[in-house]
C-alpha cells in the first residue's frame, strides 16, 4: 500500500473538537502548528520550539510524530544537509481546509454506505434547524443543477 494510499481516515472521534477529530490529540497538535506557520517547510526542531513553553514533550516524541504524519500520507519531507548531518524538513501535504474537506467526505461516505437514504435526510433535518444552514443548503444544492 503507497503512503498516498493510507490517507484515508481510520476513525472519526464525535468529541473532538477539529483536526482531532480524525487524529490522535499529539498528531492533532502537530499538525495545527505547522499549518499555523508562516514560514515552511519545518524542522522538527522548528515544530517542537513553535508548540510551545507549556510542551514538555521529547524531541523524539515529535520526531516520531512526525514520521507517523509522513506515512499517513499529511505530511511531506525532504532530506536536507547541514552542520549537523541530515535532517528532513516538513510540509503539510494539503492545507487544512482541504484535509477537513477531505476528513468531512470519508465520514459521509462511510455513513451513507452504511445507512443510505437515511444520511440525506439527517442532513436535511439538521440544516432545517437553522434558516441560514437550510439556505446554504438550497444555494449548494442549485449550483449542483
Amino acid at each position: 500500500m503507497s503512503r498516498k494510499e493510507k490517507s484515508k481516515l481510520p476513525q472519526y472521534n464525535i468529541e473532538g473538537s477539529r483536526t482531532d477529530s480524525f487524529l490522535g490529540p499529539l498528531e492533532a497538535k502537530v499538525l495545527d502548528t505547522i499549518w499555523e506557520a508562516e514560514d515552511r517547510p519545518l524542522t522538527v526542531r522548528e515544530v517542537h520550539k513553535a508548540m510551545g513553553e507549556d510542551n514538555r514533550l521529547a524531541y523524539t516524541t515529535i520526531m516520531t510524530t512526525m514520521n507517523r504524519l509522513f506515512e499517513k500520507g499529511l505530511l511531506d519531507r525532504e532530506v536536507k544537509s547541514g552542520k549537523g548531518g541530515l535532517y528532513y524538513v516538513y510540509w503539510p501535504d494539503m492545507e487544512r481546509d482541504e484535509f477537513e474537506r477531505s476528513a468531512i467526505l470519508d465520514v459521509l461516505q462511510s455513513l451513507s454506505d452504511k445507512f443510505g437514504e437515511n444520511v440525506i435526510k439527517c442532513i436535511v433535518e439538521q440544516a432545517s434547524r437553522d434558516k441560514g444552514q437550510l439556505d446554504r443548503l438550497k444555494k449548494e444544492l442549485n449550483e449542483l443543477e
